[in-house]
Formats: structure tokens, C-alpha cells, sequence
């Protein structure tokens, strides 16, 4: 289950967007820190190839800086996509998904020009680029991804650690684990 979510719902919309660029899905951030694990995106065209990728983006000044990208996604049927990322993106509060597919390979997101929010630039962005050089539009991309939140820390791999008053005993105004012995138990021996 997803703990936090980014982008826009993957419906069917009334257009497609084109391919070639890298489009930053900027009116629906990131809601939580996390992992970014799994993307529903909605194929309006698709090349036999299909290979697109999902990328993350953190606005740092007058900037954009990919922070994380997955790898290639090259499985997709039109309409609704559900896709594991083979490897979660560490995500930051207020990053921003983004879709980048080259122009002969690609699959074609749905979108709509009802005023949404969002970036895109032509070319793979896979670094720092002033948001200058993007170009804003007001479409909204069916790309929607789901974050899950960092395992605990402590210890036993990422599990809770749990303080048992009844295991540790009170010494010299220090607490330090109690030996507990199996006779302590009830067993005998």
C-alpha cells in the first residue's frame, strides 16, 4: 500500500503528448518522503520498441535537477500501465515525476489541455537545467506514482527496536540489558 503519492491520475484523456522530450509533471508534487516504487501511467500510441523512462526532478533555485530515474520501461500496452520499478527512486516532499521518451522509441502518455501544470523540455534531461530552459504549458499528463515510506530504522534489519523495561534493569542511574537465564524462565535443567 502506498503511503504518499505524485502526478496526475492515469485516465484516458483527450490527447497525447509528443515524443522526444522530457515532460516534469509540476502541479502535483511529491506528498511524502520515500521511495517512489510503482507508476500507473496511460499509453495513448505506443512503437513496437516501447522504451520510455520515469524520471524525478527537485526544483533547487532557478533550477531542475534529476535527483533519480528508473530503468527503461519496455513493456506497455495502450491504455492503463501499471509498472514495479525495478529499483525505487529516493524522493524528497515537493519532487516532481517526470516521463522522458526519445523520438523514434517511445510511448505516448495521455494528456489534456484543461489547465493543468506542467514542463517539459526537448531532449533527455538527465542532469541540472535552469528552469528557464524548460517551456511551461498548461496540460495535464496521465502519469501517477506511488511512494512508500523508508523502513524503521534500529535494529533487525529496519524493524522498530522496542525498549522492554522488564529487560533491562536499572544500575547506577544507567540502564543495561538483564541477564535472563533459562532456569529464570521456568525451564529446569
Amino acid at each position: 500500500m502506498a503511503d504518499g503519492t505524485v502526478g496526475n491520475a492515469a485516465i484516458d484523456r483527450a490527447s497525447h503528448i509528443s515524443q522526444g522530450k522530457t515532460y516534469l509533471i509540476y502541479q502535483n508534487s511529491c506528498s511524502k518522503k520515500g521511495n517512489l516504487y510503482k507508476v500507473d501511467f496511460y499509453a495513448a500510441a505506443i512503437t513496437d520498441t516501447k522504451s520510455a523512462k520515469v524520471k524525478v526532478f527537485r526544483e533547487v533555485g532557478a533550477n531542475f535537477v534529476q535527483v533519480g530515474a528508473a530503468s527503461a520501461i519496455t513493456s506497455a500496452e495502450l491504455g492503463l500501465n501499471t509498472v514495479t520499478l525495478a529499483t525505487p527512486i529516493s524522493v524528497e516532499i515537493g519532487d516532481y515525476i517526470a516521463w522522458w521518451t526519445d523520438g523514434t522509441n517511445y510511448i505516448i502518455l495521455d494528456e489534456d489541455d484543461s489547465g493543468g501544470n506542467d514542463y517539459y523540455y526537448s531532449g533527455d534531461v538527465t542532469g541540472t537545467l535552469a528552469k528557464a530552459s524548460w517551456t511551461y504549458q498548461s496540460n495535464i499528463q496521465s502519469l501517477y506514482g506511488y511512494i512508500r515510506l523508508p523502513a524503521a530504522g534500529g535494529f533487525s534489519g529496519g524493524q522498530p527496536w522496542i525498549f522492554m523495561k522488564d529487560m533491562w534493569e536499572k544500575h547506577n542511574k544507567l540502564w543495561i540489558p538483564k541477564l535472563i537465564l533459562p532456569k529464570d524462565l521456568g525451564f529446569s535443567y
